[in-house]
């Protein structure tokens, strides 16, 4: 099974760059910042989501 990043970029290949990208859950935050980055997509960056994934 692809993780999310690698089925972004296949899905991205195969249909466009994404407009958006969302975080259902608090555990997806990070990985939606870095590929909002990667694709220059308006949103969090992973500094500012940072802190809501770490709560210890």
């Amino acid at each position: 099974m692809a993780n999310a990043p690698d089925a972004v970029h296949t899905l991205a290949a195969r249909f466009g760059t994404p407009d958006r990208i969302v975080a259902p859950h608090e555990f997806d935050l990070l990985t939606a910042s870095l590929l909002r980055g990667e694709f220059d997509i308006a949103g969090d960056s992973p500094d500012y989501v940072l802190p809501f994934r770490t709560k210890w």
